[in-house]
């Protein structure tokens, strides 16, 4: 979306730091994942980031 605005992207390392606490549920977070992306590409289908 940043390209599409014509905005310049640049990738920088960053430092990760594992966390025992850190927890990822397969079903739960792929699936909020996947409506979270169809939500932002329906938002940008509307024009609603410009």
């Amino acid at each position: 979306m940043a390209k599409k605005a014509g905005l310049n992207v640049l990738e920088l390392p960053v430092e990760w730091h594992n966390s025992d606490d850190s927890r990822v549920r397969i079903v739960q977070d792929s699936s909020k994942m996947l409506k979270d992306a169809i939500r932002i590409r329906v938002n940008d289908l509307l024009g609603r980031y410009r």
